[in-house]
């Protein structure tokens, strides 16, 4: 009886605990877009937000030898969601900027 209660002690615990850390998906995208998922995983590194980068593997993916794709999720604590979104938002609107001039610039020779 003792080890059943220090069991569900235990798992009670351990669900406080991760209900405690709150993460919220900023980016979900698929193994073909993972060099924009890299951009951002960059992103947020260099402005200092601590974040998760998540490519799930499922047993389908592993006996298909990759045929399907995996989801890549990258998730930011709940505190710093505001943040995350304003350098990924800012880092789009340059990123379209400097497609422009290229785009432009190629127009005008």
């Amino acid at each position: 009886m003792l080890v059943i209660v220090i069991l569900f002690a235990v798992a009670i615990s351990l669900f406080m605990f991760r209900c405690d850390k709150k993460y919220e998906t900023v980016y979900s995208g698929s193994e073909s877009n993972v060099g924009e998922a890299n951009e951002y995983y960059w992103l947020l590194k260099s402005h200092k937000i601590p974040f998760k980068y998540q490519i799930p593997y499922s047993w389908e993916n592993f006996y298909q030898f990759g045929y399907k794709e995996s989801p890549i999720y990258i998730k930011v604590h709940e505190k710093d969601m505001d943040r995350a979104r304003k350098a990924m938002m800012h880092y789009r609107i340059e990123k379209m900027k400097i497609e422009r001039n290229i785009q432009a610039s190629r127009n005008n020779r």
